[in-house]
């Protein structure tokens, strides 16, 4: 069956609206990427408006779905005229890859690059290159990696889809989804992981100045946010980070090259089976896995209060995974909600009462939900203070503090990077994390004891008793040090960076 809105397209092509044309192309092409006609057709219009690297990209594309669509061939058969110079081309894209040889890295989560020097010199050659030869998928790539080191998604995510469309490469298409997923196109960035991954599985590492460490972390198939975030933490010129996604079982050699294996997948209902995968690993082989994958079930939500039961100092409310009719049911108040696998706060409520409850219902389309009893953490000032501690090795470092007047604290969006009086508060906590957390020394070795993790994340609050407030565990938790140099952070921060060196070279002995 067609799609009347490529009907449309055509017709609007045929009478000289082009731009209308592409308006119903890309409409087309948003509900079913895999449209070999809106394709040939995004290749026509792309070509009648100068845009050859588009028209290639498109063509290409189309072709590669449907070989044998007559317009699809003939689409790429005039793009290809464009492609002229491919050796000037490639050497122009060599010469940028010698000034950084990070451009060539992609699958790799998106905050985590970071400008350099001589980044216009680098531009200029891709330019340079991509105008010899507007159809050379490595520096459209390239040219992507560089828009991301300058927070430019749009320009990041123009730049890899042509890059995917005109090779058909899956770390492209990986890189692509990570994009998507970072503007909240979360449809699209599922359909290119996806064929990404059916594709290939295991992302080899760049090559390093220093390749005596070589780290594979197993991967569930999500974006980068599902998986504990190395990329922020590693010094990429000590280690080579390979990633292998557990789509399916894979023979327990495959970590043999490998000097330490990490499970970085985060305890999640769709991680499950993923992590079941990783469990089977370790059972095959002697390599000893970080973050072993038979204890990553203690961090999930409904586990954790279980998991932490026997720990001195230590408060977690009990969560329960329950469905959307039996939650209509509920009457203890005040309760937290939020859907299965929700992260960052997305849906997450407090519940005062049953008229609440019912306004949150008809506002969340979720069928299933975790619950938990809301605990009353505000500190005497009037505000709630929400910390992050990173947990290495057994060992615990105070990551941030953030500070709120809402019971929902989030370090990105609250006022703490900006406010002085709060940045000196959260400087004092990383400087002495045991004058704010009186039993810093017992209650969180031990919980790093109870979970039997090596690399993971606490969020927490601390109640006027003096205990530990729990809300989060989870080998996902964001790390990093992106604040601007020379910020209190950089003398603290770093120090995670370093205990998460030794800890996998000591695991690589």
């Amino acid at each position: 069956m067609t799609d009347p809105r490529l009907d449309q397209a055509l017709s609007d092509e045929r009478a000289g609206r082009f731009l209308e044309s592409f308006r119903h192309c890309l409409g087309v092409l948003g509900d079913n990427p895999r449209n070999a006609g809106a394709l040939a057709l995004a290749s026509r219009l792309s070509m009648l408006a100068g845009d050859a690297a588009n028209a290639i990209a498109y063509a290409c594309e189309a072709v590669r779905i449907d070989g044998e669509h007559p317009e699809a061939q003939q689409a790429l058969n005039v793009a290809r005229q464009a492609r002229s110079a491919t050796s000037e081309a490639i050497a122009a894209y060599a010469q940028a890859v010698d000034i950084e040889p990070e451009i060539a890295l992609h699958v790799i989560a998106p905050g985590a690059l970071v400008p350099f020097a001589r980044m216009d010199e680098a531009q200029r050659l891709l330019d340079e290159s991509l105008k010899h030869d507007p159809g050379l998928a490595q520096a459209h790539a390239a040219a992507a990696n560089l828009a991301l080191r300058k927070s430019e998604y749009l320009g990041a995510l123009a730049g890899y889809q042509r890059a995917a469309f005109i090779s058909g490469r899956a770390e492209y298409a990986l890189a692509l989804s990570e994009v998507l997923f970072s503007l909240n196109q979360h449809t699209a960035a599922d359909y290119y992981r996806d064929r990404a991954l059916r594709k290939q599985r295991l992302y080899p590492a760049h090559p390093s100045t220093d390749p005596t460490l070589k780290v594979l972390a197993l991967m569930a198939p999500g974006p980068w946010s599902a998986n504990a975030p190395l990329d922020f933490a590693l010094n990429r010129q000590r280690v080579q980070l390979s990633r292998l996604y557990l789509t399916e079982s894979v023979p327990p050699e495959t970590l043999q090259p490998y000097n330490t294996v990490v499970n970085a997948i985060g305890e999640a209902e769709a991680a499950q089976g993923a992590i079941a995968i990783a469990r089977s690993l370790s059972g095959q082989t002697p390599k000893a896995i970080l973050n072993d994958p038979a204890h990553s079930w203690k961090t999930a939500r409904t586990k954790l209060s279980a998991a932490l039961q026997n720990v001195a100092g230590c408060r977690v409310p009990q969560t329960r995974r329950i469905k959307r009719d039996a939650l209509t049911l509920e009457r203890s108040f005040p309760m937290v909600v939020r859907p299965v696998d929700s992260h960052g706060g997305r849906g997450a409520a407090k519940i005062e009462n049953r008229t609440a409850l019912a306004q949150y219902l008809n506002e969340r389309p979720e069928q299933r939900f975790d619950v938990a009893p809301f605990v009353e953490y505000r500190s005497t000032d009037g505000y709630y203070r929400k910390y992050r501690i990173a947990i290495v090795g057994g060992a615990p470092y105070a990551y941030h503090l953030a500070i709120s007047p809402e019971w929902l604290v989030h370090y990105i969006g609250s006022e703490t990077p900006s406010t002085p009086w709060m940045q000196q508060e959260e400087e004092r906590f990383l400087s002495d994390p045991a004058s704010v957390f009186a039993n810093w020394n017992s209650v969180f070795p031990s919980i790093a004891q109870a979970l039997a993790l090596d690399y993971f994340a606490i969020d927490c609050g601390l109640l006027p008793t003096g205990e530990v407030l729990i809300f989060e565990a989870d080998i996902a938790s964001l790390i990093h040090c992106r604040e601007p140099a020379g910020s209190y952070k950089y003398h603290y921060v770093p120090q995670i960076f370093a205990a998460l060196q030794g800890l996998l070279e000591t695991s690589a002995r």
